[in-house]
């Protein structure tokens, strides 16, 4: 049986090189995609989150956020999208009913996420700091988090 969190291993082997994913100025193809998953996977895993941990996301669509959605699918973590039209009173109750354990928060809502995290229960994606993810540091954070926890021999794939 498949899982969300196959899509990506499974396109990679049967297209390597065609293009996957297309946001902006950013084009990936399946394998680099399938690559970058898998590290943030590694990673959240090297964090301690593993299969029934819950993830809540603020933020627009990016690619950005389809690296999260499947690098938490493959874990066997659940999401849960926040909209960012919400009220703070709507997205703290929607945070608290999902037991979120790690919030990613995308361009623009590193404040709002902040502010949430007063009342809600949340727990910081954390690299050498506490660090809640906003655009502009999305990047580098994700590459920190990949290059702290780089492959083991057992890795998500």
């Amino acid at each position: 049986m498949y899982t969300i969190g196959d899509i990506p291993r499974k396109s990679a082997l049967h297209f390597p090189d065609k293009e996957a994913v297309v946001f902006e100025t950013t084009r990936l193809t399946y394998r680099e995609f399938n690559r970058r998953i898998n590290r943030l996977a590694n990673g959240l895993a090297r964090m301690g989150f593993k299969k029934g941990d819950r993830v809540t996301v603020l933020a627009e669509n990016t690619h950005k956020y389809l690296e999260v959605y499947f690098a938490v699918a493959k874990i066997g973590m659940s999401v849960t999208p926040l909209n960012f039209r919400l009220s703070d009173d709507e997205l703290i109750h929607i945070v608290n009913d999902s037991e979120a354990s790690c919030f990613f928060a995308g361009d623009g809502y590193l404040e709002k996420a902040a502010g949430l995290g007063q009342e809600a229960r949340l727990m910081h994606l954390t690299t050498r700091a506490d660090l809640l993810l906003d655009e502009r540091r999305f990047t580098e954070a994700l590459d920190l988090l990949r290059e702290a926890h780089r492959v083991a021999p057992k890795q998500v794939r």
